[in-house]
């Protein structure tokens, strides 16, 4: 049996929830998703590593750069973020 604690950022309190009482469903969002990682895990199934998040990162910035500006945005205001963590990465190779 699987317990979580579940807490409540605006009332303070924390709720123990049994997972072998209800459905990975039945819990909020955030916990749900963390859930799920932990069961691949402890059954050996696939689940997201940092070298995923790092690959899908590069893709949104890939996506970023190649997008076209808002309008009445400056290409240069629009991309500079993703510029310079390229730019901070590169030098630091």
């Amino acid at each position: 049996m699987v317990t979580i604690k579940q807490f409540e950022n605006a009332t303070g309190n924390t709720e123990t929830i049994e997972m072998a009482d209800m459905e990975l469903e039945d819990v909020e969002t955030p916990a749900r998703m963390i859930g799920r990682v932990y069961e691949a895990f402890a059954t050996g199934g696939q689940y997201p590593t940092f070298e995923d998040a790092l690959e899908n990162h590069r893709r949104l910035d890939g996506i970023a750069k190649g997008a076209l500006p808002l309008k009445g945005m400056r290409r240069d205001r629009c991309c500079r973020g993703s510029e310079a963590r390229r730019e901070k990465r590169n030098s630091s190779r």
